[in-house]
């Protein structure tokens, strides 16, 4: 052993066999901060990983042909879907907007309904303040305070840099994937099952605005002209009760306008019920289907930090510091045992 140290001595230096013989010392900081390291991996929190994937289905119809007429030429019109098309809905699924519906959403603890975000705090009193502001699903989003909304940002910006990944499982398909990451099972599986339902009411009701206000207009007027034609043939049949002679002829004349009346209305109304039909049956064409592939599913998948990766990383992180601690009190050593330089006058 010490011809060893000699030779890396005459080799690389004093300082270097200085190390060497104090090895000992070297492996014992090594040994206590790799057991330090097994130890913080043993009594870590784990936490728990919900994955949920899911894929978009719309009929673009005229769209799809004409770009698939276009790629036939060696032309690329884009996609059709807007602010959903690509990457889009990847950006849609961590905004804000849609975290805080996921968020705000409720949920059930101890027999009682709260919002999901409530539960959080509760479960990381870490994450509030000590008098942090209390959520409540009767309370109106546009009425929140100051504090509330703070907060709500902090734990947004902390899932969204942290806790949440949103991508594609393949660049070639369309699939995507959600996953949430932390330390409470019951919230990592619910956050994540609140994000697909936001993310597929706001994608249903932004696609699907225009045709379902066509609906309810024509719906509005079909039951307005049924409710005219209805009044019509009932006065219609009063008339014919109040005037039983058929001989005079002047009360008649009320009936034959009512009949005109119930004629007109009844084309109109069978007109009506026609486009109501036909903007249902658009309404059906246009929705789009928010098809979920996987769903989480309790137990979810825990994560700890690895044992031996942490008592490895302990180990040479220790041994390290001991060999830099050794050197530098070396050089102290040195510095203070070389002669004093005698002072200059200028």
């Amino acid at each position: 052993m010490q011809t060893l140290i000699q030779k890396t001595e005459a080799l690389f230096g004093p300082s270097i066999g200085y190390l060497l013989r104090r090895w000992y010392w070297i492996l014992l900081s090594g040994l206590l901060i790799g057991l330090l390291g097994i130890l913080l991996a043993w009594v870590a929190k784990p936490n728990y990983i919900s994955r949920l994937s899911f894929s978009v289905d719309e009929d673009n119809g005229i769209a799809n042909n004409f770009g698939s007429l276009a790629a036939s030429f060696g032309l690329d019109l884009g996609s059709p879907g807007g602010v959903f098309a690509g990457e889009n809905i990847i950006e849609l699924v961590k905004s804000r907007r849609i975290i805080e519906g996921a968020l705000l959403s409720p949920t059930t603890y101890n027999g009682k309904q709260l919002p999901l975000v409530e539960y959080y705090l509760q479960q990381n009193p870490d994450e509030g303040k000590k008098k942090r502001p209390v959520y409540s699903l009767q309370q109106a989003r546009s009425n929140y305070s100051r504090e509330q909304d703070s907060l709500l940002g902090v734990i947004y910006k902390g899932l969204v840099e942290g806790g949440l990944y949103v991508g594609k499982v393949d660049k070639k398909l369309s699939i995507i994937e959600i996953q949430a990451t932390t330390g409470n099972e019951k919230f990592s599986k619910e956050f994540t099952e609140n994000l697909m339902a936001e993310i597929s009411r706001f994608y249903v009701d932004s696609k699907t605005s225009r045709s379902r206000n066509n609906v309810a207009l024509l719906q509005k007027k079909a039951d307005s002209i049924r409710s005219v034609l209805y009044g019509s043939i009932s006065a219609r049949a009063a008339i014919l009760d109040a005037n039983m002679n058929p001989t005079f002829q002047a009360p008649m004349a009320g009936v034959q306008r009512k009949q005109t009346d119930m004629a007109v209305l009844s084309a109109a109304y069978g007109e009506i019920l026609k486009n109501l039909e036909g903007a249902k049956y658009a309404l059906s064409k246009e929705t789009p289907l928010v098809q979920i592939i996987d769903v989480p599913i309790y137990p979810l998948k825990m994560k700890k930090p690895g044992r031996l990766i942490y008592g490895l990383a302990g180990g040479f992180i220790g041994s390290i510091c001991a060999a830099f601690f050794l050197y530098f009190m070396l050089m102290l050593k040195r510095i203070g045992s070389s002669p004093k330089q005698p002072l200059v006058e200028l």
